[in-house]
């Protein structure tokens, strides 16, 4: 025989199950807080030949070029106007572009002219935008 006996042999399986049963959850979390499952931005955002890409199809998209896509089925629910800027276009730019980086803790800036936002570790609630 070979000196285990058959109880054991169910019992060790079954601390084996509860560990995976809590190590694969706890593991995933941890992935996740370390930005594992972020993924990257899709190639159609942001400005192409001077324009922006029509809204999408879920009502948390706006576009403040959203009238330049009447036939699309979220224009008139995704249009905002644009934020207002005054003065030297290329100052106003470069303040906006300083007020973001400045936001470190909730944006990552991959590219010049964008900026992609997240909510903080540790807010509850919410989704990356």
């Amino acid at each position: 025989m070979s000196g285990e006996s058959s109880k054991a042999r169910p019992r060790r399986m079954g601390l084996w199950i509860v560990g995976l049963l809590v190590a694969v959850p706890l593991l995933v979390v941890i992935a996740g807080q370390f930005g594992a499952f972020g993924g990257s931005p899709p190639a159609h955002l942001g400005a192409h030949d001077g324009r922006l890409a029509p809204p999408s199809s879920t009502p948390n998209s706006v576009s403040s070029q959203a009238a330049l896509h009447p036939e699309h089925p979220q224009a008139a629910y995704a249009a905002i106007d644009p934020f207002p800027a005054a003065g030297d276009p290329a100052a106003a730019m470069r303040t906006l572009r300083d007020l973001i980086a400045a936001m470190s803790s909730c944006c990552r800036m991959p590219a010049p002219g964008w900026c992609t936002f997240a909510r903080p570790r540790g807010w509850g609630g919410g989704t990356s935008v």
